[in-house]
């Protein structure tokens, strides 16, 4: 197979034997040093495949984390939830975990410190006055 490729802003997209094929983050066409009119055998473009779904699990890991802070179990639940393969989703946690970007312990005292400022800022009787004031 020869490839074949054009080259967009952020995107590579991928020809084989002049049919489209797969579009690709650049990074990774960097990182496997494909170059337009490489051969290509079977292998290479399955290791290609692999790690394009790994870069487009760990963005889009990446968007949940900037909306709000995950658990473990919550992030591998939605990845799962929007199509990654186990094994992507597995690879993608070694990195998060390694990387420190999860970590089920310090999530765990956040939402603890969190859950007890919650607690002194909406005592009962303020609670029932703010009710009271939205009633009116």
């Amino acid at each position: 197979m020869k490839l074949k490729g054009v080259i967009d802003e952020n995107r590579f997209n991928l020809y084989v034997d002049n049919k489209f094929f797969a579009g690709i983050f650049k990074e990774l066409k960097y990182r496997l040093k494909l170059e337009e009119g490489t051969e290509i055998d079977t292998k290479k473009l399955q290791t290609l495949i692999t790690e394009e779904m790994i870069y487009k699990a760990r963005e889009k890991a990446f968007q949940i984390l900037n909306k709000a802070p995950q658990s473990e179990k919550l992030l591998r639940d939605k990845l799962l939830k929007r199509g990654f393969e186990e094994h992507t989703v597995n690879s993608v946690m070694g990195f998060l975990k390694v990387h420190q970007f999860i970590n089920d312990e310090d999530y765990a005292r956040k939402l603890v410190r969190e859950k007890s400022t919650y607690k002194k800022v909406w005592k009962k009787p303020n609670y029932s006055r703010f009710i009271q004031k939205e009633n009116k």
